[in-house]
């Protein structure tokens, strides 16, 4: 029962910095990262140095193993060298969204308790105010000049690299080199642990196959993404060159095709809802794209066959978490509605969520996989690791699914009751927690609702403890302490009570059904 990749291959048993840099270097000096907007560019060679001398700084300020090293800045070409220098001091790099709100952030910085924040320069006196209250935080960077502190640029600069840490220990299977947070279905966002073995398997498994050339690759989703922090790294070790944007926008992102000939890029649905939507084409020769990538959503058919159409590319879908990316490779011969078939190395199967029987071809249940890309577990969160992670290794994923007679994987539904806005995770009980702390609020549950250019919003379904309190004062309380993705775009109703079990619990599944029906009824 249930597939397991008929591949096997061999994973490095090298530290991240060292499997990284042994491979690069082949490329020489090779362009390997390319700022879209500045045109600033680093070779392969380059990218070794820096990192070096960036591992050398970190030494030089005392970073010691598994202290963590907070990577709070936009997209930018010196983000992997970041990573490898505190990778080389066996630190960990925890990654986080810089448009965070203060809140936010502080809530990430708190559970993790970093020594080092590297941040954009209009970001410093928010990290400053956090630090403030966050006590481990010793010193912050800045990419880009800044007056207040010091630039990363301008280190590396002045940097010999002598100080780069040559007697560092490394378990591999245990040192975590990656924290990212994962929204969960419950509570506040998780910190996910991957270990060097781990993260070194996901870039691995990534680049087994390689096509014939060297593509020109596109990427301007995210890096503190799982998926956006991959990238650069299956990029540098397979020897493309990697072109790097920092926001998303139709225009910019073919003109970045015409000018570098871009033959593959990194999307996720509401970057491809834009492009079906474009009107201007012929303005722009983008005849060298031919694959394009969508991940981090559900994508619909509709806006892949016409992104498809619109640029004549193949459109391929994929499917992974945070806990345990790169689970399936892509095809363009699989299946309409298949996220493809099972990467190597890696083992998959469905299971009965409530009986916990395993199932068998075609039937949907909840996927479970397993594979040397797994997390280690969740951040000082033993509770949650056990609750989804089983006792014989397999990583629970919370989506349902099935798989078919040849092997091709369906992600039909999901168990976890996150809310998928555009490519963001939106964990209700967040929102709950905020709406909770206003003083006028008695009670709340939040639910996604379809939105068919976002996927879905969230709304909140209120019970006021104060008469007087309004809609707009309420979204005006939520706006102000949460990111804009959070925001309550599907609206807040106000009503009597709000179903729970006995035991508490809200009734999630009968707040959506009550949220479905509204909808209808319009």
């Amino acid at each position: 029962m249930g597939i397991t990749s008929d591949i096997f291959i061999d994973i490095p048993e090298l530290d991240l910095c060292s499997f990284v840099c042994s491979l690069i270097r082949e490329n020489g000096d090779d362009i390997a990262m390319v700022d879209a907007i500045t045109e600033q560019s680093l070779t392969f060679n380059q990218v070794c140095e820096l990192s070096i001398k960036f591992a050398s700084v970190l030494n030089k300020r005392g970073l010691k193993r598994q202290e963590v090293v907070a990577i709070c800045c936009s997209n930018c070409i010196e983000y992997p060298i970041l990573m490898l220098g505190a990778a080389a001091n066996n630190a960990i790099s925890t990654t986080c969204n810089p448009h965070y709100t203060y809140h936010e952030m502080l809530k990430q910085f708190q559970h993790c308790q970093p020594k080092f924040v590297i941040t954009d320069a209009d970001q410093v006196e928010k990290i400053k105010q956090i630090a403030d209250q966050v006590k481990s935080i010793q010193e912050i960077f800045t990419i880009g000049e800044s007056t207040e502190v010091s630039s990363i640029q301008r280190l590396l600069e002045e940097e010999d690299g002598t100080a780069f840490p040559t007697n560092v220990s490394f378990d591999l299977k245990e040192d975590v080199v990656l924290l990212p947070y994962s929204s969960g279905t419950t509570g506040f966002p998780k910190g996910v642990m991957h270990t060097h073995y781990s993260f070194v398997s996901m870039i691995r498994l990534a680049t087994n196959t390689k096509p014939p050339m060297r593509f020109v690759t596109y990427t301007c989703i995210p890096l503190f993404h799982i998926m956006g922090v991959l990238r650069p790294f299956k990029n540098l070790v397979i020897g493309w060159k990697h072109i790097i944007d920092k926001r998303f926008n139709v225009e910019h992102l073919l003109k970045c095709v015409e000018k570098y000939k871009i033959n593959t890029m990194t999307s996720v649905p509401p970057m491809l809802v834009a492009l079906q939507n474009y009107q201007h084409f012929d303005k722009y020769d983008t005849s060298s794209l031919k694959i394009v990538g969508s991940g981090a959503a559900p994508l619909a058919l509709t806006v892949k066959n016409n992104t498809s159409k619109n640029l004549g590319v193949d459109v391929l879908q994929g499917w992974g978490l945070t806990e345990i990316l790169v689970s399936v490779h892509r095809s363009p011969s699989y299946p309409e509605g298949s996220v493809g078939q099972l990467t190597f190395n890696t083992e998959f199967k469905v299971v009965d969520p409530d009986t916990l029987k395993e199932l068998g071809i075609n039937e949907d249940g909840e996927c479970w996989v397993k594979g040397p890309q797994m997390m280690k577990g969740y951040y000082k969160n033993p509770s949650e690791t056990s609750r989804c992670i089983t006792s014989d290794g397999w990583f629970r994923t919370g989506d349902i699914g099935h798989y078919d007679e040849n092997g091709f994987i369906f992600i039909v539904d999901r168990l976890k009751e996150l809310i998928k806005y555009k490519a963001f995770q939106v964990p209700p009980a967040e929102l709950e927690s905020v709406i909770h702390s206003n003083p006028k609020v008695a009670d709340v549950g939040v639910t996604g609702i379809p939105d068919p250019e976002a996927g879905e919003v969230p709304r909140a379904y209120v019970v006021r403890k104060d008469g007087t309190l309004t809609e707009e004062e309420l979204n005006n309380f939520v706006q102000s302490r949460v990111s804009k993705y959070k925001y309550l775009y599907g609206g807040i109703k106000f009503v009597n009570s709000i179903p729970k079990s006995p035991t508490g619990k809200i009734l999630r599944r009968k707040l959506h059904e009550h949220a479905l029906k509204e909808l209808n009824k319009l």
